[in-house]
């Protein structure tokens, strides 16, 4: 019987969600919470979980930061993010965090419902339209430049852009280059996912 972890704070989405699972796969023991908390207790149980469905936004962290632990816990437990955030750089972000699926809430219940089971099979989904990532994520490698590295921290710990060149003894426009480079590298769009993704990706502490 599988056994399944669905973390959503949405309860109407989390009920739905769960409905349709009870009818796609018949005898699954499903597994509800709506937060990161109650969700790492369960992760921490000794039976192994069979999948996990996370959405990326929750009261108590980002689904993405969440991502890691998760995997550190159920090692085999395939993930799939399940969430209304659409954008590239969400499921760009996500697959390199290691889920083997993104879905898009919007996604009608039938398609939703075949996501998710090619995710429980073992395949890779990517919403409709976003196919390339397929080829792009799983080969994509990161390389920041320790000058860069010097600004993540910075930034990290809170410093703008007028501190961090003064503190690197650089020009304040040769900071805003370092940091557009940054983002361009991590696929990020700003501060804050630039800084969760270089923790993600062991950059920073």
């Amino acid at each position: 019987m599988a056994r399944l972890l669905i973390i959503d704070d949405h309860p109407l989405f989390l009920q739905g969600l769960a409905a349709l699972l009870k009818e796609a796969m018949p005898g699954a023991e499903l597994l509800c919470v709506p937060s990161a908390a109650q969700a790492l207790e369960i992760a921490r149980e000794p039976l192994p979980l069979d999948g996990i469905l996370l959405d990326l936004s929750l009261p108590d962290s980002e689904g993405i930061v969440l991502i890691p632990e998760l995997r550190r816990l159920q090692p085999h437990a395939p993930i799939a993010i399940v969430s209304a955030r659409e954008s590239r750089e969400h499921i760009r972000a996500a697959f390199r965090a290691g889920v083997q699926g993104y879905i898009f809430k919007s996604q009608v219940p039938e398609h939703l419902a075949h996501a998710l089971q090619a995710v429980f099979d073992g395949n890779l989904v990517v919403p409709p339209g976003h196919e390339a990532l397929l080829r792009e994520v799983p080969t994509t490698t990161i390389s920041l430049s320790r000058r860069h590295l010097d600004v993540l921290r910075l930034m990290s710990d809170g410093m703008g852009n007028r501190s961090i060149a003064d503190k690197l003894h650089l020009s304040e426009k040769t900071v805003k280059n370092h940091i557009g480079a940054i983002f361009e590298s991590l696929c990020v769009v700003n501060r804050v996912q630039a800084i969760n993704e270089a923790r993600l990706r062991g950059f920073i502490d």
